[in-house]
């Protein structure tokens, strides 16, 4: 636990990997928006695909360079 900790303080994304799928539905639902996270979970992808197939979003997701995560956008529509 100590060493999650750890990791996690070391980073420079805020979102850690077990919040971010947690994040998803309030901005899906908030319709644009992004965060920067360390990782996405396997439930964080399991999330953005069942999200998409209920709500009219799409998600995009890019590693982000500056904290070796990833960066989760939500797109806008006809984008």
């Amino acid at each position: 636990m100590i060493d999650q900790i750890r990791h996690y303080l070391a980073q420079t994304a805020p979102v850690a990997e077990y919040l971010a799928d947690q994040l998803l539905l309030p901005l899906a639902l908030a319709g644009l928006g992004s965060f920067r996270t360390l990782g996405l979970s396997p439930h964080a992808r399991t999330n953005l695909e069942m999200i998409s197939r209920f709500l009219p979003v799409r998600f995009e997701t890019v590693p982000d360079d500056d904290s070796s995560g990833t960066i989760v956008r939500l797109k806008a529509p006809g984008s």
